[in-house]
């Protein structure tokens, strides 16, 4: 089954929010389906474990860019990446 653009962006953002949960120093807003011209969504970084207020070091807009393709399907954590603007 072929993709439209939109499924192929909420796979991406679902993939790269699946690989965030993971990890404890940060935060992801990525809202799905969203219409803005510029970011995405943004990351929130903290310096340690449980997303403190008094630990956390900034905020990062990102914008998400989603493709497939049977190389990327094969390989999906290779190419699962955060690019910041």
């Amino acid at each position: 089954m072929k993709l439209n653009q939109k499924q192929i962006e909420e796979s991406g953002i679902a993939g790269l929010k699946q690989y965030l949960v993971k990890c404890p120093l940060i935060d992801s807003d990525l809202p799905t389906n969203d219409k803005t011209a510029s970011f995405d969504g943004s990351l929130t970084l903290y310096s340690k474990p449980g997303l403190a207020k008094k630990d956390m070091k900034g905020n990062i807009p990102i914008q998400i860019k989603s493709t497939t393709s049977k190389n990327v399907k094969k390989n999906k954590k290779k190419y699962l990446y955060l690019q910041q603007i």
